[in-house]
């Protein structure tokens, strides 16, 4: 599934980096505790989390993780 598949689905907004909405997604991972999504050793990584700070792009950067669905 690609990331402007799900978009759709959920009815998102994207927010930046378009060009990246043909990338494919394998996996999802939801979590608040962005110390359990350290943990996580997949990639094609989607976080679907309900934080909305800067602990979570730090985060997802530090995980490779491309895409985040801040969810709320």
């Amino acid at each position: 599934m690609t990331i402007k598949e799900i978009t759709g689905i959920i009815d998102g907004t994207v927010i930046c980096c378009e060009e990246k909405l043909s990338t494919p997604v394998e996996y999802a991972f939801a979590s608040d505790l962005m110390s359990d999504v350290l943990t996580v050793e997949k990639e094609n990584l989607l976080l679907i989390t309900g934080l909305a700070n800067l602990q979570v792009i730090r985060t997802s950067e530090m995980s490779d993780i491309f895409c985040v669905i801040f969810a709320r």
